[in-house]
């Protein structure tokens, strides 16, 4: 049985792209792995656990924070473990509207969710494995929808992958090993997107030979376009409040309006 913990960092639109990344391995490898995790937290300078925006994180020194995640990075370099990261512009949806916030397709996490699990499961399968293989994200609020999505979806996949596809569950990495070592390899991403080197802690990673495998989420062309058209129909619906509003702070209904267009269309204007 195999298990992959995932996590996202880089959700501003400030950011150019957002990312979903983490690492799979057996149950086994992953009770050997927790052992060498927490050995490594307990080591000064000691954390509860690793999350690079907790607070506890936050208050240590610049040195510290890369003596720590350079320590944990070599835990991650001493297991069987394969990362994936996932990847996703946010300029694909800078003109979303905002009603559609909420809806299950129009938010960036989805297509990031959405491309890892598929990509871990045809790189499992290209290389041979079979076994069926589970997934813990860090909680959300997007998890929800795409969960229900996940299993919708996975019916129409073939039977291998549906073989392979496991429950997806979430998690929340105060107490899960997995995910504290999925938010240091999102982490070291994100540095690395924003700045363009790779820092010790993920030279340490591809130096050890770990294999890292990356995809780029990309949603349909048609997106943008229905951004906009949405983008209008609100607009419009804006519009027709409004002008309800108004026709009600002056005593009249809609079907005074109608009265009213009847009459000037009989006199042909």
């Amino acid at each position: 049985m195999f298990r992959g913990f995932f996590d996202e960092s880089n959700k501003s639109p400030s950011d150019i792209q957002f990312i979903m990344a983490g690492w799979t391995a057996t149950v086994e490898e992953w009770e050997r792995f927790s052992v060498s995790w927490q050995r490594c937290l307990s080591e000064l300078p000691a954390l509860s656990h690793f999350h690079t925006r907790s607070e506890e994180f936050r208050k240590l020194s610049s040195a510290d924070k890369n003596k720590k995640k350079l320590a944990l990075a070599n835990v991650v370099s001493g297991h069987k473990v394969r990362g994936y990261i996932a990847t996703v512009k946010h300029e694909i949806f800078s003109d979303k509207p905002e009603q559609l916030r909420k809806l299950m397709g129009t938010r960036i996490y989805d297509w990031a969710f959405m491309a890892i699990i598929p990509a871990v499961i045809f790189d499992r399968l290209e290389r041979g494995e079979r076994s069926r293989i589970d997934f813990v994200f860090d909680g959300c609020s997007e998890l929800r929808a795409c969960i229900e999505g996940y299993e919708q979806e996975r019916q129409k996949w073939t039977p291998s992958m549906q073989t392979a596809a496991g429950t997806v569950i979430p998690g929340d990495d105060e107490e899960l090993i997995g995910l504290q070592a999925a938010d240091l390899l999102a982490g070291e991403h994100s540095i690395f997107l924003n700045t363009g080197v790779r820092e010790a802690p993920y030279t340490e990673l591809i130096n050890a030979g770990i294999p890292i495998k990356e995809v780029e989420a990309a949603p349909p062309i048609q997106l943008a376009p229905l951004h906009q058209y949405a983008r209008g129909v609100f607009e419009r619906e804006d519009v027709v409040r409004e002008f309800i509003k108004l026709l009600k702070e002056n005593g009249l209904t809609i079907n005074d309006l109608k009265a009213k267009l009847d009459e000037l269309e009989k006199q042909g204007i």
